[in-house]
């Protein structure tokens, strides 16, 4: 076990002993915790690294899936395979494509979080045209992709893109996800 996950269940135990007004001394408890762990080797998979992986991969996200996915990664571990970079992949990916995103509230869309690109193509055989949009909420994409609608009388996709969408958004689209199309 990490230091630092040793430090953190501490501090976690002396905040909930003194919400009940009971006083915990540091020292004892992170020792108590060393002792403990000493024994056992772990590798810890947090609600961070399903943020960071959906972010690398692509798909946008927000807090409550990404426990969501964390709690049924480890409620489903393999023995054989542990937890890999791969089975994060593997549960994002499978988690991304079973949600039906354009029936989300303003609310739900508020709280994913991603990089997108909006693509359109305007009337008369103009080329595509590609507006990135980088650690965004979904609701704030879909936000201007109903401007951009709106203004150019045109309907509007909406792409998750991995994180280098800056550099190349034409590239990005190409393997991103599209997640709706606004009208």
């Amino acid at each position: 076990m990490y230091d630092h996950h040793i430090q953190d269940m501490s501090l976690a135990v002396i905040k909930a002993l003194a919400a009940q007004g009971i006083p915990a001394p540091v020292e004892p408890i992170i020792n108590a915790l060393r002792d403990y762990w000493a024994d056992y080797a772990v590798h810890v998979w947090s609600v961070d690294d399903i943020f960071d992986q959906s972010l690398r991969i692509g798909w946008p996200m927000c807090l409550a899936d990404a426990h969501e996915i964390l709690c049924d990664i480890e409620d489903h571990i393999d023995c054989e395979c542990g937890i890999t970079w791969d089975v994060l992949t593997s549960s994002i990916e499978s988690w991304g494509e079973s949600i039906r995103w354009a029936e989300l509230s303003d609310e739900q869309m508020a709280a994913y979080k991603g990089n997108f690109v909006l693509a359109w193509q305007t009337p008369g055989g103009d080329p595509k045209r590609y507006q990135p949009i980088i650690n965004s909420s979904l609701l704030d994409a879909i936000q201007q992709a109903r401007k951009i609608g709106k203004r150019h009388g045109v309907s509007v996709k909406v792409i998750s893109v991995e994180d280098w969408v800056a550099d190349d958004p034409e590239g990005a689209v190409e393997v991103g996800y599209q997640l709706l199309t606004v009208i």
